[in-house]
């Protein structure tokens, strides 16, 4: 269903509009890139672990608030911040959250970037 809305004044509106008109698309619902850039990281970080895609999506969210907060023009960011924060939350692993509602780190997979583990 397509809504046609005016472009909203008040910036929450607009912000939140733009954000899941980008993280609600078919290409960005399906993508699997904040796991790619996790294990891309974890090797360049050389860690053992692949950094969890909720993660992932938390700092990429944080770096567009630094973004937001440092230029003049900042509601694309603002707007980015919110769409990786909607991309973490889609991608939490219901195994990876115990009973409290904490997240525990995954040790299922490896990078495999360095040497083995003895």
């Amino acid at each position: 269903m397509i809504r046609n809305r005016k472009k909203s004044s008040d910036p929450r509106k607009r912000v939140l509009r733009e954000a899941e008109s980008i993280v609600t698309k078919p290409e960005v619902e399906q993508s699997d890139d904040i796991t790619r850039i996790g294990v891309v990281w974890a090797g360049i970080l050389d860690l053992d672990d692949v950094i969890p895609p909720t993660t992932v999506a938390a700092m990429l969210s944080a770096s567009q608030l630094v973004m937001a907060t440092s230029t003049v023009d900042s509601e694309e960011h603002w707007v980015g911040a919110a769409v990786y924060a909607a991309m973490g939350a889609y991608s939490e692993d219901p195994d990876e959250v115990d009973d409290d509602g904490n997240i525990t780190t995954s040790t299922k997979q490896t990078v495999g970037f360095g040497p083995p583990s003895p």
